[in-house]
C-alpha cells in the first residue's frame, strides 16, 4: 500500500507515507525518474508530464528502428513536437543536475540527497529526504527559485513563444508557396501571351501575304483583261477592213 501510494505521491501530491530518508539508492532512483516525468497534460501535476516522456521515448525506438518520422497507431507525430519534447526534457535534466551539483557543493550534503531536493523542487512535489534544514542560504534560495511559480510560468510562456514563432514561420512558408505560385502562374500567363502575341503576328503576316496576292491576281486580270481587249479591237478592224 505504501509502495502504491508513494507512485502517486511522486507525481504531485507531497503526502508522506514514508521517510523518504530511509529510501534504498535504487528507490531513491526511482523516485527522480518518476518525480521528473511528472503527471498528465491538463492536470496541476509537475514534471515533464507523461506525454512528453511518450514522445521522447517513441523517438528513441524511432531511431533504433532507422527510422526518421515517429509513428505511433498510423499517426505522425510532427517534428516540431518532437523537438519541443526533446527541448522540455534537456532543460529540466540540465536544471536538475544543476541543482544537485549546487547543492551538493554549498550544503553538507551527499550529491543523492540534493539531487533529490532539487528534482523534487522542479516538479513541485514537495518531498524531502530531510536534509531541508542543513541547506546552506543559497541552496535555500535556489530551492525557492525552482519552486516557486514564476519558473513554471516562464516555462510555459518560452513554450508558447516556440510555438507561436513555429505558427509566424508556418504562415510565413505558406505565404511563400503562395508568392511562388503566384509567380509561376504569372510566368504561364506571360508564356501565354507571348504565344498569342506571335500567333498574332503569324495571322498578320499571313493576311498580308493573302493582301499581297489579290492585289497580284488583280493586276493580272487587269492586265488579261486589257490584252483581250486590244485582241479584240484588232480583230474587230480586220474585220471592217
Amino acid at each position: 500500500l505504501n509502495g502504491w501510494f508513494q507512485s502517486v505521491t511522486l507525481r504531485t501530491a507531497g503526502f508522506v507515507s514514508i521517510d523518504q530518508a530511509v529510501l534504498t539508492p535504487g528507490g531513491k532512483g526511482i523516485s527522480l525518474v518518476l518525480m521528473l516525468i511528472g503527471g498528465s497534460s491538463g492536470s496541476t501535476a509537475g514534471g515533464l508530464k507523461t506525454v512528453t516522456f511518450v514522445v521522447l521515448v517513441l523517438f528513441m525506438v524511432a531511431r533504433a528502428r532507422g527510422r526518421s518520422t515517429v509513428c505511433v497507431y498510423k499517426r505522425t507525430i510532427p517534428q516540431s513536437q518532437v523537438l519541443d519534447a526533446m527541448t522540455v526534457v534537456s532543460i529540466m535534466v540540465g536544471l536538475a543536475l544543476f541543482g544537485g551539483f549546487f547543492i551538493s557543493a554549498t550544503s553538507p550534503i551527499g550529491f543523492t540527497d540534493g539531487l533529490y531536493e532539487a528534482v523534487s523542487a522542479l516538479a513541485t512535489t514537495g518531498l524531502t529526504t530531510g536534509v531541508t534544514t542543513s541547506l546552506s542560504i543559497p541552496a535555500q534560495i535556489l530551492m525557492i527559485i525552482y519552486n516557486s511559480k514564476s519558473l513554471t510560468e516562464m516555462r510555459e510562456l518560452a513554450t508558447r513563444a516556440i510555438r507561436e514563432k513555429k505558427i509566424e514561420n508556418n504562415q510565413l512558408q505558406q505565404l511563400q508557396q503562395q508568392l511562388e505560385q503566384a509567380q509561376k502562374q504569372q510566368q504561364e500567363m506571360q508564356k501565354q501571351l507571348e504565344a498569342s502575341t506571335k500567333k498574332i503576328a503569324m495571322l498578320n503576316e499571313k493576311k498580308l501575304n493573302i493582301e499581297q496576292q489579290n492585289n497580284q491576281m488583280d493586276q493580272e486580270l487587269g492586265y488579261y483583261k486589257i490584252e483581250k481587249d486590244a485582241e479584240l479591237r484588232s480583230r474587230e478592224l480586220d474585220i471592217m477592213e
